[in-house]
């Protein structure tokens, strides 16, 4: 599959808060490369004439600061962004952080908004269980894989066979722009041809 997740209910209310990003990144720093080539694209697709960046999105590297209270901070990127975009990986699947990540997004916020990116590994989705199936999956982080995790089965982005993910090469462009369409608001045709 390579797609990405469309946007559907969520039982979880959204906050009432004005989002300072578009999109926040959660990944395993090991899967540092292909992230900064996501966001750079992100920066790039749809970028007018006199702007900085196309979209504001959220990498601890690129917008956190020396600070004692970390979490914190994360919160604050994780709550204050319209998205989440998980990169999936094997180190992801077993990262602490990434799992906290996708636990706080989910519980506050369910499966509106987020994506998924597979930068390595196996997902199997288990559609009894509505869950990445445990056994099967060693890219899906732990809250991927709680049964009910997720109404139905994500489409996602499978960047795997890109590397080294420049976003001048068209296949993985394409990959970004289908990310980029859904946060820009408008079908990624349009986006591309702008």
């Amino acid at each position: 599959m390579a797609e990405v997740v469309e946007a559907g209910e969520s039982s979880a209310p959204a906050p009432e808060r004005r989002h300072e990003f578009d999109a926040f990144l959660s990944y395993a720093h090991r899967n540092q490369e292909a992230t900064a080539a996501i966001q750079k694209g992100l920066h790039q697709i749809g970028r007018r004439v006199g702007q900085l960046r196309a979209l504001r999105v959220f990498r601890d590297t690129t917008n956190l600061e020396a600070n004692p209270d970390l979490w914190a901070k994360i919160l604050d990127g994780l709550d204050g962004s319209r998205f989440m975009i998980v990169m999936l990986s094997p180190q992801a699947a077993t990262s602490h952080w990434v799992g906290e990540e996708v636990n706080h997004w989910l519980e506050h916020r369910g499966h509106e908004g987020l994506m998924m990116v597979l930068v390595e590994g196996q997902l199997h989705w288990d559609e009894k269980t509505e869950r990445f199936d445990p056994q099967l999956s060693d890219a899906a982080p732990a809250p991927l894989t709680k049964p009910g995790s997720l109404p139905f089965e994500p489409l996602y982005i499978d960047v795997s066979a890109d590397a080294p993910w420049d976003i001048r090469s068209p296949g993985f462009r394409d990959k970004v722009a289908s990310l980029a369409a859904p946060i820009h608001g408008k079908p990624k045709d349009e986006l591309t041809s702008d």
